[in-house]
């Protein structure tokens, strides 16, 4: 018999069929109305204890037969009225495998246009833990583990189109997130042990960040194995969180990091963390990192890296083992400046702003570093730096630096925790408007110890303008220093060397006064080198100049062109300052630091030139020294070293000049004995000096110098040989600089017959004489020369006839005269000899005569005439004298005496014959009247006298005699009368 399957009979309530529909029914009255209520209510009444908070879904709708649960609209708002979370479709699809899993099995679901505002506040509590604690009791201790995890498997979920906004103030300043759009894809997951849990899982956060993540992970226990990966997360976002650890902001970046992973965590073990990075990477991309903000620079901008990471990172944190196959930075340009306070930008956050606290308390302990360091096993198979850019700034110079520094590479290869270890690396770069500078070579990080082979090419030596002028101002407008050797550093203090060659090509440096050209070369090389660097010892085989070249320029006021290289300094004689140290006798603790020996065996000079220009004076005299060559040999800063001197060059347009001597240059205290010969030099070249000091050009003339020059001990000790040839004066300049002399006299002293001016100028002082000047001293020895030639001209050329001049001065007449004695006629030969010596010069002969000294004479000449001739015609003497008298009309003397006043009646005495005669000649002397004419006559036969015998007798040039007016000296008293002669000085003239 069947069964009865009827719905509608008496006992239908016996029915299957009934209770088979009244179940599904009722199930399907619980799924569609009451799940939906109940969710909705229950969810409203949790927002409301839980959290303190208002809101739910707007409609929640359940399918009891697709195990699909819909919930849309969902709003949760905070006492503030806030929005806090919300979307708008939340779809669950459960799968009836979950019977069979015994987990919550999960079909592909999703979540639509998520909203979340997380805050977090001072104490790094969120808005939703805060609100959680506010309206939860904590758990009993024993009850606050939850245990396991519930049993789930969720195959797929995913998020689109999602927001959070978060405002966190856990960093002292308010930092606002907002990440949208959010897309994320869950699919495998679970929770239990017992299923190879593979998942996938990919977030999008914005427009360009990933999180893709695949593999498996198991709840109980905690373990997971598989791929991690964040792409295009913007570090502008993440940096707040960083910036307190390093000091730093930045301002834009792109981070991306890729690992394969390991990972499990068993408590119950004695290791309970195990964890295994493999084939893991990271790079930062576009970051441009700042300053915090700060008034101790210009700007906060540090610069721009464009890429930078690691590679193949493999770490064992149970081994204590990392491995880095390569660390890389590419594309970096940063700005390093160092203000006027001596303080780099860079190091700022850790020097300029440090906080005790962060530099003690926060630092490990160097027993903990030290412990960690022999634990922990790491290893970087390469380093390399690659395509960056450095610039410089230094503002602690009066005239900052910029230097910039292009092309910088760097690679290192095999570096790890033994850091005593010899690792091999390199290095280049390319400064502004220079060639590439490479280093290759082995380091020892530990010990600084460096071995490396150093090329550098064609270094712009301008870069260095602005440390140049701290010390000296010379404007550096070109040069090209090139350099090839090996580098060691040994790894103590300032301990190692250099050995190779360093050039210097196309140098040309100018001065700040006059704008001009003033020192430079065309090649400065060195030979084969060593320089050690403690101590300090520089040897050079040899450094050769080709081309060298310098100018020396006087502008239009005086002033040369060197005169303003070196900055001024302070005055020495100011007050010491406050703070400097007291002087001591004793010895002192301040170490003083050795100065550098320098030995250079040979320095070689090749087609050399110095060009001297004055414009002080016009026109302006230019001097040029041409195709100098030499060599100095055997130099060093050695105090008793001795370097031979060797040089030969053209001065002028026809002149030459050779140097030749020792030197000692580089010791602290100069020595030289050098010779200077010059010859051929055409003085016609600075005939302008000549107008300006003498009052007269040079016609014509060539100069020869025979220099020797000696210092030692600082002391000078030279003698200036000058010899001037065929040497004439030009025309007369008004100056008024011109010396006060009378210059053409001067020269025609110094001249000798054949033209030709020897001068012996000596040359003695201290170099350590504040007052010291050279030129100041040659030019003080020459005028003095000329002073005493002019002063004492007779002294001068007396030398030439074996004189001391006093005899060939003036000559010496009887008086009433005009013949020469022989003594005069020696002193005219004397005379005349030196006159031919000195053909430029010529003697004034001036006639001279003296009534004092040469009337009387004259008389007694004519009276002894007259009284010869009337003792040819007879008579006695007396009886001559009285016929003399009486014919010039003059009276007798008496015969008689004056009688004895105190004798009485006696009778005057008569003179005797011999007194009668004698007051005879006296009244004949006093009656004869001496004129002027006789004298000046006389004068004039003595003028005659001396020049007939310099011309008749000792052949003298005619040309270089001139006769003056005849003087007569009418005084009626003379200093030369005792000696009754007259004397008739010669006067020197320049013809």
């Amino acid at each position: 018999m069947k069964p009865d399957t009827r719905l509608l009979t008496s006992q239908w309530y016996k029915s299957k069929l009934f209770w088979l529909l009244f179940v599904i029914l009722l199930y399907a009255l619980i799924g569609f109305f009451l799940v939906p209520y109940l969710i909705k209510n229950y969810t409203e009444d949790a927002i409301e204890q839980r959290f303190g908070w208002t809101g739910g879904p707007a409609d929640v709708s359940f399918n009891p037969f697709e195990m699909s649960l819909e919930v849309n609209d969902f709003d949760m708002r905070d006492d503030s009225d806030r929005t806090i979370v919300s979307f708008s479709e939340l779809y669950i699809n459960f799968d009836l495998g979950s019977l069979y899993y015994w987990a919550w099995t999960l079909e592909p679901s999703h979540l639509n246009d998520l909203y979340t505002l997380v805050e977090i506040d001072e104490s790094v509590q969120t808005n939703f833990g805060k609100a959680w604690a506010a309206h939860n009791k904590p758990a009993p201790e024993d009850q606050q583990d939850a245990g396991a995890l519930p049993r789930i498997l969720l195959k797929e979920i995913v998020l689109t189109d999602g927001r959070v906004e978060v405002i966190d103030r856990s960093q002292g300043s308010k930092i606002q997130h907002d990440i949208s759009p959010i897309d994320l894809l869950v699919s495998d997951f679970v929770t239990y042990e017992g299923r190879d849990g593979r998942y996938v899982a990919s977030i999008t956060l914005g427009e360009s960040q990933k999180v893709q993540w695949e593999g498996s992970i198991d709840a109980e226990p905690y373990r997971s194995n598989g791929r991690l990966e964040l792409s295009g997360f913007n570090l502008a976002h993440l940096w707040p969180y960083v910036q307190p650890l390093v000091d730093y902001k930045v301002s834009s970046g792109r981070l991306d990091v890729g690992t394969s992973y390991v990972f499990s965590w068993q408590p119950d073990t004695q290791q309970a963390l195990h964890l295994q990075v493999s084939d893991a990477s990271a790079e930062i991309s576009d970051l441009a990192v700042e300053l915090p903000e700060t008034k101790a620079f210009d700007t906060v901008e540090l610069g721009t890296i464009g890429k930078m990471g690691l590679r193949g990172v493999d770490y064992d944190y149970n081994a204590a083992d990392l491995d880095i196959q390569e660390a890389y930075l590419t594309a970096a340009d940063l700005t390093l400046i160092r203000n006027a306070q001596s303080q780099i930008n860079v190091a700022w956050p850790y020097t300029g702003m440090t906080n005790e606290a962060d530099t003690t308390e926060n630092q490990p302990s160097s027993a903990d570093a030290n412990a960690d360091a022999g634990s922990f096993e790491w290893q970087i198979e390469r380093i390399d730096l690659s395509d960056s850019r450095v610039t410089w700034i230094d503002r602690t110079l009066s005239n900052p630096a910029n230097i910039s520094v292009e092309k910088i590479s760097a690679q290192m290869q095999g570096l790890s925790q033994n850091l005593d270890e010899e690792k091999a690396f390199s290095a280049s770069m390319t400064p502004e408007q220079s060639g590439p500078v490479e280093i290759e070579g082995t380091i020892v990080p530990a010990k600084a110890k460096v071995e490396t082979a150093l090329s550098i090419q064609k270094l712009h030596v301008p870069l260095a303008q602005a440390y140049v002028s701290q010390f000296i101002d010379l404007q550096l407008n070109t040069g090209n220093l090139s350099s090839k050797g090996e580098l060691v550093l040994t790894g103590d203090s300032d301990i190692g060397h250099f050995t190779g060659n360093i050039d210097v090509d196309d140098f040309d440096a100018t001065d700040p006064l006059l704008k001009a050209e003033l020192i430079g070369w065309k090649s400065l090389r060195t030979g084969p080198m060593r320089a050690e660097f403690a101590p300090a010892v520089v040897t050079i085989d040899t450094l050769t100049a080709i081309k060298p070249y310098g100018q020396f320029k006087i502008n239009d006021t005086g002033e040369t062109n060197f005169s303003a290289l070196f900055p001024a300094t302070p005055d020495a004689g100011g007050e010491t300052p406050t703070d400097a140290p007291e002087a001591s006798n004793g010895s002192s603790d301040v170490a003083v630091e050795p100065k550098a020996e320098i030995n250079i065996a040979r320095v070689l000079f090749e087609n050399g030139r110095l060009y001297f220009e004055d414009n002080s004076i016009e026109p302006s005299v230019v001097l040029p020294m041409k195709s100098l060559g030499g060599a100095i040999t055997g130099m060093s800063s050695r105090p008793d070293a001795r370097s031979e001197v060797d040089i030969a060059g053209s001065v002028g347009e026809f002149g030459t000049v050779t140097i030749k001597g020792d030197l000692n240059a580089l010791a602290e205290q100069l020595y030289l004995d050098l010779g200077l010969v010059v010859k051929n030099f055409h003085l016609t070249t600075v005939s302008p000096y000549a107008a300006k000091y003498i009052g007269r050009k040079i016609q014509r003339g060539q100069l020869r110098l025979n220099l020797d020059y000696k210092v030692e001990a600082g002391e000078l000790n030279a003698s200036n040989d000058i010899v001037i040839e065929e040497f004439s004066l030009g025309e007369s300049v008004d100056s008024k600089e011109a010396i006060d002399l009378p210059v053409s006299l001067a020269i025609a002293l110094l001249k000798d017959s054949n033209g030709t001016i020897n001068l012996d100028v000596p040359v003695k002082g201290s170099l350590s004489d504040p007052n010291f000047a050279l030129d100041k001293v040659i030019w003080n020895a020459f005028t003095n020369l000329l002073k005493t030639a002019v002063k004492s001209p007779f002294k001068l050329i007396g030398r030439l006839v074996g004189s001391g001049g006093d005899d060939i001065e003036k000559v010496d007449f009887e008086a009433g005269s005009s013949t020469l004695s022989e003594t005069a006629k020696g002193s005219i030969q004397s005379l005349s000899t030196a006159l031919k010596e000195r053909p430029d010069l010529k003697v004034g002969v001036t006639g001279r005569a003296s009534r004092a000294v040469d009337a009387p004479a004259l008389a007694q000449s004519q009276l002894a005439t007259e009284m010869g001739r009337r003792q040819l015609m007879g008579g006695n003497e007396i009886a001559s004298y009285e016929d003399y008298l009486e014919a010039q009309g003059s009276e007798l003397p008496k015969r008689t005496r004056e009688a004895d006043s105190d004798a009485q009646n006696a009778e005057a005495p008569q003179n005797s014959d011999a007194e009668y005669l004698a007051l005879l000649k006296q009244a004949a002397e006093d009656s004869i009247e001496i004129s002027d004419e006789m004298l000046m006559q006389l004068a004039l036969e003595r003028s005659k006298a001396v020049y007939q015998r310099l011309v008749e007798t000792t052949s003298l040039d005619p040309a270089q005699i001139s006769t003056n007016e005849p003087v007569v000296d009418n005084a009626e008293t003379s200093g030369q009368e005792r000696e009754g002669r007259i004397a008739q000085p010669f006067e020197l003239q320049a013809r």
